[in-house]
């Protein structure tokens, strides 16, 4: 028996117009998904001043880190996908709220927009100039301890053809 046989209505609606319904209807067991997902606080549905609240806590640095992100992100990086939001979307992946979002932009990238995306953004292309979440998260107590910035900014250029910090430098 299809789903057109056990929904009447069915028939009438688009095939994609009864999908969407089927889904929003239905119910399906999420615990599994809620584990996986239980420390990323940006949702899909929003907006992107949610998104910045969200992420910076009411924190005065870390508001301005994110507007910062998302307002130079895509000068420095053309070919990240959503521009400035990608940056804001990897510190989500990473864990990294609040204060700690201005420490990694304050205390271990001197105030630098493009080299703040540079490190997220070799943490995201596979650990670049042994950038991962152990030593981005020490880096980040640490006042920058462990990270060569010059080094990881050598190493996303030469993944990234177009990536290019100085693009928004003061």
């Amino acid at each position: 028996m299809g789903l057109t046989e056990s929904y009447p209505y069915a028939k009438i609606l688009t095939d994609f117009d009864f999908e969407l319904w089927w889904l929003k209807t239905s119910t399906f067991p999420t615990k599994q998904k809620e584990t996986e997902m239980a420390n990323e606080r940006i949702k899909l549905d929003m907006s992107v001043r949610d998104v910045i609240m969200t992420m910076g806590g009411g924190n005065p640095g870390a508001l301005t880190t994110c507007m910062e992100l998302l307002s130079k992100g895509e000068k420095v990086d053309p070919d990240a996908f959503g521009g400035g939001l990608s940056s804001l979307l990897m510190l989500d992946t990473l864990g990294i709220y609040e204060e700690r979002i201005y420490m990694l932009w304050s205390d271990v990238c001197k105030r630098d927009v493009g080299k703040t995306i540079a490190v997220l953004r070799a943490h995201q292309l596979g650990q670049l100039a042994g950038v991962d979440s152990k030593t981005l998260n020490h880096a980040i107590d640490n006042r920058g301890a462990g990270i060569d910035l010059d080094a990881v900014v050598e190493a996303v250029k030469s993944r990234l053809p177009n990536f290019n910090p100085e693009a928004v430098a003061a």
